[in-house]
């Protein structure tokens, strides 16, 4: 008999101390084991409580005063509002100051003393550029302190990161893997790869050439278009399913008598592929401009860094479109995509074969070598149903967003159907 159980922070400090990397500086080190413990423990029970009846969302580092200059700022460093009288950490000290250290914007600053314990002595803000990392854009940002940080992301959610990388994650009171990025999968990459030749040749068909285009810049934009729209669909809590089905020919898989029905059908006008020629304007976009910069070649590092206005006027364009694909997704059912972003439907219901001893599989790494095997029938429906599809058509990308946020693809590599957590989603 196999008893379930739960984390908490002493389990979640071993597992950080054991991923927390060789230490050259003592400034990158953590506190002793116990003063981690206490510090998560008061994070974690300030994740249970509520500010005029809102959950805490907010973010904590644990860094020096001496690390921080004061002169600095957004969008590119960070404003250091420092306290006149420092603040004992407690958890109901961090429930006072979420709502002003708000969690797209700015960080709670904690120092440790190793005989006085931790202590708050600064809000810093941010800016909202770093959520770029997570919800996909061009603007860049600093990168965050290479510290500690704790993301209190709901009731008994804990978020740990190294600086810009996730090394744990307390969900509900399981210590869970801190997730995949997806697109880093070699399998996915191939795909990406011939997508990005393709669309490179069909943008400059009947266009003159400035700098080459590369194809890391087409992959990235991809991944982050689709980021934004994930992201927006996580925020507004409301879960979905986003179907990009990867043929030529899309009548195979979504017909009135097909896999994908979908309950809302789109004309096939130019509005349908306002997202394609976005692609396309953006690249031909950048290639003028970087050819007006002396460049001969351009990829997505030029697309961050490059200061043009059209550039800027095209991904607001590109970040717009995605916020209303992922209003689509609000709709009962699934948003059916082209590879090449066009909208086909949405609302769409998913049919295919099913049996009682039906079993998907819970990928332990990227490449899918690693499965745990699981009932298929311990998801929800709308899990099951991304599971028959991707056994039945295994050319579609399928995520599924949970409505707690959770963020989940499906796919069929290696013959079985699998499932990846994707840890780059999470905020």
């Amino acid at each position: 008999m196999e008893y379930s159980s739960h984390t908490y922070p002493r389990e979640l400090a071993e597992r950080i101390i054991s991923e927390w990397s060789e230490v050259t500086n003592p400034l990158d080190g953590l506190p002793p084991k116990e003063a981690l413990v206490s510090l998560l423990s008061e994070a974690f029970q300030a994740s249970l409580l509520r500010e005029e009846s809102r959950p805490i969302k907010c973010r904590l580092v644990l860094i020096n005063p001496c690390e921080l200059r004061e002169a600095e700022g957004p969008p590119t460093g960070m404003q250091v509002l420092q306290l006149q009288d420092e603040r004992k950490l407690r958890a109901q000290e961090i429930r006072r100051l979420s709502p002003c250290a708000t969690f797209y914007r700015s960080l709670i600053a904690v120092r440790w003393d190793s005989e006085k314990g931790f202590w708050i002595w600064a809000i810093l803000n941010s800016g909202t550029r770093w959520v770029a990392r997570i919800d996909g854009g061009r603007l860049q940002s600093s990168a965050a302190p290479n510290r500690l940080i704790i993301n209190i992301s709901g009731p008994g959610n804990l978020i740990i990161s190294r600086g810009d990388k996730v090394i744990s994650t307390l969900l509900y009171g399981k210590l869970e893997d801190h997730g995949f990025d997806i697109y880093e999968a070699g399998w996915l990459q191939k795909s990406q790869e011939a997508f990005a030749h393709w669309a490179i040749g069909e943008s400059f068909k009947d266009h003159d050439i400035g700098a080459i285009v590369r194809s890391d810049f087409v992959k990235m934009l991809g991944q982050n278009f689709t980021r934004r729209i994930i992201s927006q669909v996580r925020r507004a809590q409301h879960g979905g399913m986003l179907v990009i089905v990867r043929t030529e020919d899309t009548t195979k898989i979504v017909d009135p008598i097909g896999s994908i029905r979908p309950k809302y059908w789109i004309k096939g006008t130019r509005a349908s592929r306002r997202s394609r020629e976005l692609l396309f304007a953006v690249m031909r976009t950048l290639s003028q401009v970087g050819a007006e910069h002396g460049l001969k070649t351009v990829g997505w590092k030029d697309y961050q860094e490059l200061e043009d206005e059209r550039l800027a006027r095209l991904d607001e364009s590109i970040f717009e479109c995605a916020h209303f694909l992922a209003d689509l997704m609000a709709v009962d059912g699934a948003l059916v995509l082209t590879a090449a972003w066009d909208v086909i439907g949405f609302g769409a219901e998913i049919y295919g074969p099913s049996n009682r001893n039906e079993v998907v599989y819970r990928a332990l790494d990227l490449e899918a070598t690693e499965l745990i095997e699981e009932r298929a029938d311990e998801a929800g429906t709308r899990h099951r149903a991304a599971y028959r599809l991707s056994r039945e058509h295994p050319e579609c990308m399928i995520i599924v967003v949970s409505q707690d946020g959770a963020v989940r693809y499906v796919g069929n590599p290696n013959r079985k159907v699998t499932y990846w957590e994707l840890g780059s989603f999470k905020p």
